[in-house]
This record gives structure tokens, C-alpha cells and sequence, in this order.
């Protein structure tokens, strides 16, 4: 057998063994010795074999082995003449890879030319609005996602990240219309339906919200977020106790979700529970450091459990975070005038 056979052969060992181990869900050894299969310098894949390849890599990028994918993408882009018809499927797994590893200028450049050649897929105008949105550029990825709804109006993944961007950017007139959207292709949306009881909390129609989001709770009562708006809601309704039974729920489940903690620590001081207040306030100040906001509610907390000298002692510390503060100067003229009676 002459060399070129041999190495034929040996390459042949190579993707067969990155088979068997593909068809055994062994992903991580296929995908080792695929890279091995991919390091000989000819190299040739059969059409199956390519359908297996691409497929391998979609598994890889979903166990984050993603510099091994643009190893191989760039290697099967160098070689785009053996792979034809495959490549704009390599090109984006290279993107998506890119993507993952937070590169997005990267991702975005392979991406946006990836529109003009696929300018009817719009699997490719959401994955180049995710990373416009990943670096900020909200108004951007708003347009590339509303471009893969124009080209496919189900798409329920641009639609749920055009849902995100408007309501982190407040407008609530285009968060309703796409949670609409949504909810005609799944009805019983939660994320949708969550959304829409934000909205309704906005318009001030707090028994609405109420109901929407015991609804959601009821199929998911894990959804915390949901949780999280249901207490905003009470609150606002002037429901202190239920109020408070929300926010110590997500707390029980999430005892991270600070904004619930900040919440909570306001409902007992509006439900006039001000030792339990103050003692939520000095755990915000634990979990995340001595912020204006925390220093000036223990203050607070101890001026309305008559304790002078130590709310004073934290409306000072709370004035030197924030020294233009109005309110807690207030209070700090009205401390000093009773501890100088």
C-alpha cells in the first residue's frame, strides 16, 4: 500500500471512530477525533458525511465547546470547494460560535454578510439581532429582529426578544401590540402574559395585573418574575400583606433577587412593620454594600422606631453617598434639632 493509500486510510479510521462515538452521544470524544480527521492535509467528505459533521457541530455548540467549532469551521471555509452548498450552515455555526464566546464584532461581521447571501432566512437576521442586543445596540437588534418576523411571523424567538427590548426600554404601546403577537401563536404564553401585567401596572389598573399574573403562577409557580410584578402590584394597590407573602416567596426560592429584598424592605416600612424593615435593609447592605438607598431606610427605620442617635448615625453615612439628597437632609436637620432638645 503506497503512502497516499495509507494516509487515506488512516483518515478514514479517524471519522469513522468520530462516528461511532457521535452515534454513541460520546460528543466530546467525536468531536476529538474529528479535529484529528480534520488535521491531515487531504482530506474528502462524502455528502453523509457532512450531514453528520454539521449535526456533531450543532451538538458541540450546545455543550460550549466552541473554540472546536471555529477550528473546524475555518478549516471547512478554507476548504469551501469539497463542501459546496454546505457553506453558508458553516458559516453560521463559525457566528453562533463567535457569538457564544462573547466576540460579537466577530459574529456580527460573518453575520451580516450572511444577510445578503440568505436574505430570505431569518434564522440569520435573529441570530445578528442577538448580538446586537448582547452589545447594547437595542435600536439595531430591534431591526434585524423585526426583519425575521417580516420574513417569518411565527418566529417565536425574535418575537420573544423584541418582547424583552421593549420592555426594558418601556415602551409599552410596542410591548403590547407583540405580546398580542405572541399570544396568537401561543396562547397561554407566560412570558407574554407576564408582560402584559407589566403594562397593565403601568396604566395604574392594578386588579388586572392582579389577575393576569395569578394566572401565570397558577401554571408555573416558580416563575419569579411573575412573583416579582405581583408584589409591585399589591403594593401599589395598597395591599401591604399580600405584598409582602410575594416578595418573601421569591426570596425563599431566589435569596439573591435583590430587587424582591428592596421591595420588601419598602412594603413593611409602608405597612409600618419598621423593625422588620430596618432588618431587611441591613441585609441589602450585607448581600450588596452600603448604597444610598439602604443607609438612608435604616435611618429612616430608626427615626420611626425612635432610635435618634442611630438614625442619625445612618442618615449621615447615607448624605455623604448621595450629598445632594433633599430628603435626607431633611431628615438630618430634623434629627439634630431633637437630639439637641
Amino acid at each position: 500500500m503506497n503512502t497516499n493509500q495509507e494516509d487515506k486510510k488512516n483518515s478514514n479510521d479517524l471519522l469513522e471512530l468520530s462516528r461511532v462515538y457521535y452515534d454513541n452521544k460520546e460528543f466530546e470524544k467525536s468531536l476529538t477525533y474529528l479535529l484529528e480527521f480534520f488535521k491531515k492535509e487531504k482530506f474528502e467528505i462524502s455528502r453523509i458525511n457532512m450531514e453528520f459533521i454539521l449535526d456533531l457541530m450543532l451538538k458541540s455548540i450546545k455543550i460550549d465547546k466552541n473554540n472546536e467549532i471555529i477550528k473546524i469551521s475555518k478549516i471547512l471555509i478554507e476548504n469551501k470547494d469539497k463542501i459546496g452548498e454546505w457553506l453558508p450552515a458553516i458559516e453560521t455555526s463559525l457566528g453562533i460560535a463567535y457569538r457564544n464566546l462573547e466576540k460579537y464584532q466577530k459574529a456580527i461581521e460573518i453575520f451580516e454578510n450572511l444577510t445578503k447571501k440568505s436574505p430570505n432566512n431569518p434564522n440569520i437576521f435573529y441570530l445578528l439581532g442577538s448580538c446586537y442586543e448582547a452589545i447594547g445596540e437595542l435600536e439595531k437588534a430591534l431591526k434585524k429582529y423585526n426583519v425575521a418576523l417580516e420574513i417569518d411571523p411565527s418566529y417565536i424567538d425574535a418575537l420573544h426578544c423584541s418582547r424583552a427590548i421593549y420592555q426594558e426600554l418601556e415602551n409599552y404601546t410596542e410591548l403590547e401590540r407583540i405580546c398580542n403577537k405572541i399570544l396568537q401563536f401561543s396562547h397561554e404564553d407566560l412570558k407574554a402574559l407576564n408582560s402584559l401585567a407589566i403594562i397593565a401596572i403601568h396604566k395604574e389598573k392594578y386588579e388586572r395585573a392582579i389577575r393576569i399574573l395569578n394566572n401565570v403562577i397558577d401554571k408555573d409557580n416558580k416563575f419569579l418574575d411573575a412573583w416579582y410584578n405581583l408584589g409591585i402590584a399589591y403594593k401599589e394597590s395598597g395591599k401591604y400583606i399580600y405584598a409582602i407573602e410575594a416578595f418573601n416567596i421569591i426570596i425563599d426560592i431566589d435569596p439573591n433577587y435583590i430587587e424582591a429584598w428592596k421591595f420588601l424592605a419598602n412594603t413593611y416600612f409602608l405597612n409600618e412593620e419598621y423593625q422588620k424593615s430596618l432588618d431587611i435593609y441591613k441585609i441589602l447592605i450585607e448581600k450588596d454594600k452600603e448604597r444610598f438607598e439602604y443607609l438612608f431606610g435604616v435611618g429612616l427605620n430608626h427615626f420611626y422606631l425612635s432610635d435618634f442617635k442611630d438614625a442619625r448615625k445612618y442618615i449621615e453615612k447615607a448624605i455623604k453617598r448621595n450629598p445632594e439628597s433633599e430628603k435626607a437632609k431633611f431628615f438630618k436637620d430634623k434629627l439634630d434639632e431633637l437630639l439637641e432638645e
